[in-house]
């Protein structure tokens, strides 16, 4: 039996609920070779089980290869809601027939993070900061390792302040830099520091950017190829000057945030590095892709209507909405032409 949409869906049907077919099908990415995705830790092998805490499943007796094993694509984004509404929307793009008395339904049921699956896509929440998607990025990947997936992608999609861009802005992220502008993640691991270059996938994100031009409706949005500072915090580090804690003038905070500009900084955030670090370790292709707030060279509050946010948050997601669905279309060809 598939049990794509037994573990995607809450069946209130009783009754041969495990029998029923994933009307999506196998959804595998196009691609001119398969490589399964991978990790770079030995003790994993030595390890009768492997219970992944925070996402409430474990390598033993959970059927990951049948509930995951077609996973192509891990979107990320910062809250439950968002991750949700994402999946519905590609459940619509794809044109997948639900199973009559089935919902979408949240796999992961610790209350930290949530996992929606829609075909080949994994959409899920990572929360606020490197903190929290670290964690996100090390269980996420291991489930995938365990349910040997193939030719998997990661794109975070979320939501920045611009730097000299205005609001509604879309940036997909060329080079992650940190708060000094520099293009590495600094770790520390057992005492000693770690350096590890935070390189997006160059491919992926031209396909992001072309499908982002292929939009109707786009023609006066600003889509920009660029550098994204990741910030440690929302305040202090982003030179904000409304938090509880500031100790830097005004004039401090805006020659600094023109010299990011000029190194080619065009919003902010603080996921981008750590994620963009971790995907290219283990040789993930990965792409970020924000829509800005704000012009942070303008203020530090976000001062526009809740109508106009959502818009300019759904600007990010439409790209990557329609860059997933023709992908899947692509895959769907090339697997109906194979033998």
């Amino acid at each position: 039996a598939c049990y794509g949409w037994k573990f995607v869906r809450k069946m209130k049907l009783e009754s041969s609920e495990m029998d029923e077919p994933n009307p999506c099908g196998n959804g595998l990415l196009s691609s001119s070779s398969s490589s399964h995705i991978e990790v770079q830790n030995a003790h994993l092998d030595e390890m009768n089980n492997d219970i992944l805490y925070h996402l409430g499943m474990e390598r033993c007796g959970s059927s990951l290869e049948d509930r995951f094993g077609d996973v192509r694509v891990v979107v990320m984004s910062g809250t439950r809601l968002r991750a949700e509404q994402l999946a519905n929307r590609l459940i619509s793009a794809f044109k997948c027939q639900l199973p009559v008395g089935s919902t979408l339904c949240d796999l992961c049921d610790t209350g930290r993070y949530s996992i929606y699956k829609a075909a080949h896509v994994l959409t899920v929440s990572h929360g606020v900061g490197a903190s929290s998607i670290s964690v996100l990025l090390h269980e996420i990947t291991k489930l995938l390792y365990y349910a040997r997936a193939k030719n998997v992608r990661f794109i975070r999609l979320g939501t920045s302040g611009g730097v000299g861009c205005p609001p509604g802005s879309v940036v997909i992220t060329r080079e992650a830099v940190n708060s000094e502008l520099n293009p590495w993640l600094m770790q520390t691991v057992l005492g000693k520091s770690i350096q590890r270059p935070s390189l997006s996938s160059d491919r992926l994100c031209n396909d992001l950017l072309n499908s982002a031009r292929d939009l109707e409706g786009f023609e006066g949005v600003q889509v920009l190829l660029a550098r994204t500072m990741c910030a440690e915090d929302f305040y202090e580090a982003q030179g904000r000057l409304d938090g509880a804690i500031c100790e830097f003038s005004e004039s401090e905070k805006m020659e600094f945030l023109q010299k990011a500009f000029d190194f080619g900084v065009r919003n902010i955030e603080m996921e981008s590095l750590y994620f963009s670090a971790f995907c290219h370790k283990l040789n993930i292709p990965s792409a970020v892709i924000c829509s800005t707030l704000l012009n942070r060279l303008e203020g530090d509050q976000v001062t526009d209507s809740p109508e106009l946010i959502q818009g300019y948050i759904d600007r990010a997601i439409r790209v990557v909405v329609h860059f997933l669905k023709k992908d899947h279309e692509q895959a769907e060809k090339e697997e109906s032409n194979r033998p």
